[in-house]
């Protein structure tokens, strides 16, 4: 903002109010430049710019549309053993995150998933459309519509139920995923086996904790309806999402401290909290880093 209003930093003082989610809206400027070229002109008084939907489906970047081509092979029992992807990313007009979110859709290509061999690519196509950036997912949502879309094909090609396979394949801990890095705590197939248990209690609250019982229910599911107009689905998936700026970029935060009049020890930070609990999160490492009490620390955010 100091720099597109042509002000030293210390001019500009941004306050940052708790917003909630940021699902990506963050990662480009939208309209703090506008307000603060306002506010430079109307000086002593409050100024605001405020988006409709349709305006802010024209100014803002959204999400990335993908089409993506999979072939995935498997043996006869089910158990993965390639995966070939090929993925055209619309960037619109301006690249603005595009290149990680492309980093994103081509680590996560697989998903939870032990795939031995696999080949990705992944290209930017600049278009006409709006720029697209940084959305919750960050490419890895729509890698993920793909491939749990394969993992049922093939489910149903080879006869073998929907939750088998994906118990099958699904990584357990110590095993790499599709960048080779090991993952310690993989816990998704033990989230498949609550998800079961939770289905099973709702058709029979005494079935507990007997993953046998659940798995019998499960196979007799019923599709059957009170009316000829409804219908009953059930869905499975699993998905996974990398922490962090991930794909080997190298993940860091800087942040400027020092010790007031007052002897607190003041951090300065750009970080925004959206309700992750990252101001709390900050006192935590500073008092332990310096090695003073948690009541001694204040954080002044961006």
């Amino acid at each position: 903002v100091a720099l597109a209003l042509g002000m030293p930093v210390e001019k500009v003082r941004i306050i940052q109010p708790a917003t909630g989610g940021a699902f990506g809206g963050r990662e480009d400027l939208s309209i703090q430049c506008f307000v603060g070229l306002a506010a430079l002109k109307h000086p002593h008084k409050k100024v605001y710019l405020r988006y409709s939907r349709a305006e802010s489906m024209a100014a803002r970047h959204k999400r990335h549309a993908l089409r993506i081509h999979y072939t995935m092979g498997a043996k006869r029992d089910g158990r993965l053993v390639a995966a070939k992807v090929t993925v055209w990313s619309d960037e619109g007009a301006y690249a603005s995150t595009g290149i990680a979110v492309m980093r994103k859709a081509s680590s996560h290509s697989t998903g939870p998933y032990r795939v031995p061999n696999v080949w990705v690519d992944v290209y930017g196509v600049h278009t006409n459309n709006n720029p697209t950036g940084a959305m919750r997912g960050f490419g890895a949502a729509q890698m993920a519509c793909a491939y749990e879309r394969m993992l049922d094909r093939l489910a149903e090609e080879l006869g073998i139920d929907r939750i088998d396979i994906r118990q099958l394949n699904v990584l357990r801990h110590g095993e790499p995923i599709t960048t080779t890095q090991i993952i310690n705590e993989a816990t998704a197939g033990e989230c498949l086996d609550k998800a079961l248990l939770q289905f099973a209690r709702g058709v029979d609250p005494a079935v507990g904790n007997d993953l046998v019982a659940a798995r019998r229910l499960w196979d007799a599911r019923s599709y059957a309806t009170p009316h000829p107009w409804l219908r009953r689905g059930y869905g499975v998936s699993v998905v996974c999402f990398g922490l962090g700026y991930g794909d080997g970029f190298p993940d860091a935060s800087r942040a400027r401290v020092r010790f007031n009049e007052r002897n607190e020890l003041e951090v300065y930070t750009g970080a925004v909290e959206v309700g992750q609990g990252l101001l709390t999160m900050i006192i935590q490492v500073a008092s332990q880093a310096m090695g003073i009490e948690p009541e001694r620390v204040r954080v002044i955010a961006a």
